[in-house]
C-alpha cells in the first residue's frame, strides 16, 4: 500500500510527528486515528510510538476513522461505509449532522446511502478495494439513480466491456432519458442510432486527444 510505503519513510527520516489515537476496548485498546501510521511502524520494527488515549463512543470512532480516510484520500469500501451511516441514522443522527461531522456536504452523505439502498448488489461487489476497477464509486452513484435492477445490471456490463467514463454514462443515460429508448446491448433496438452516433463521438474525442 502507498500510504503506508510513504509513511515509513517519513517515519523513518523524521520519527513519528503525530501521536495516533486510540479507544480502551474491553481489556485491550481499539485504534480510532492514524491506522495506516501504527501499520508503517510496525513494518520498521518500532516498538514504542507515542499514542493518545480518548474515550469515544463507537460512532464517533466510525466517523474518526471516515474522516481521516477521507482526509488521506484512501478508499473507503462504499458499501461499508453507507452502513455505518444508515446505523447512524437509524439512532436518530440526520444526513446534515453526519455530513457536518465528516466534513462533506449532504449529497455527498445521501449518495453513498443510496448505493446502499438501491444499487444492484452484483455491480456492488464489482467496487474493487483499491477503487481502481472499470466500476468507481461515481459509476455506481449514476446507476444507483436507475430503478430497475436489470438494467443496472446491463449498463454495468457495458461500462467494464466499452471503458465508459462517469461522464459518458451520463450521457447515455441521459440519452436513453430523453427518447424513451434502452442503450444497453440486451435491448432489441441494439445498437440504435444514438448508440452509434454516441461511440462515434467517443472515437473521434480519442482522436483528437492523441493527436
Amino acid at each position: 500500500m502507498k500510504t503506508v510505503r510513504d509513511l515509513m519513510s517519513s517515519i523513518k527520516s523524521k520519527g513519528v510527528l503525530q501521536p495516533i489515537m486510540v479507544r480502551p476496548a474491553g481489556k485491550s485498546y481499539e485504534v480510532v486515528f492514524g491506522l495506516h501510521r501504527l501499520e508503517a511502524c510496525r513494518r520498521l520494527g518500532l516498538r514504542k510510538i507515542p499514542v493518545i488515549i480518548r474515550r469515544f463512543t463507537q460512532d464517533e470512532s466510525f466517523l474518526t476513522q471516515i474522516v481521516e480516510n477521507l482526509q488521506r484520500n484512501i478508499f473507503i469500501d462504499p458499501i461499508q461505509e453507507a452502513k455505518g451511516y444508515q446505523s447512524l441514522i437509524q439512532k436518530g443522527w440526520t444526513i446534515t449532522e453526519i455530513a457536518y461531522s465528516i466534513g462533506k456536504s449532504d449529497n455527498y452523505v445521501s449518495d453513498r446511502l443510496k448505493i446502499l439502498k438501491k444499487l444492484n448488489p452484483i455491480i456492488a461487489k464489482k467496487i474493487k478495494p483499491s477503487g481502481k476497477g472499470p466500476i468507481t464509486i461515481s459509476h455506481a452513484e449514476q446507476l444507483a439513480l436507475i430503478t430497475d435492477p436489470s438494467k443496472q445490471l446491463r449498463l454495468a456490463r457495458m461500462i467494464s466491456k466499452k471503458g465508459l467514463s462517469v461522464r459518458e454514462l451520463e450521457s447515455l443515460m441521459r440519452s436513453q432519458q430523453e427518447r424513451g429508448r434502452c442503450l444497453c446491448e440486451s435491448c432489441r433496438l441494439f445498437p440504435c442510432k444514438v448508440y452509434e452516433a454516441f461511440i462515434r463521438t467517443k472515437i473521434i474525442a480519442m482522436g483528437t486527444q492523441t493527436s
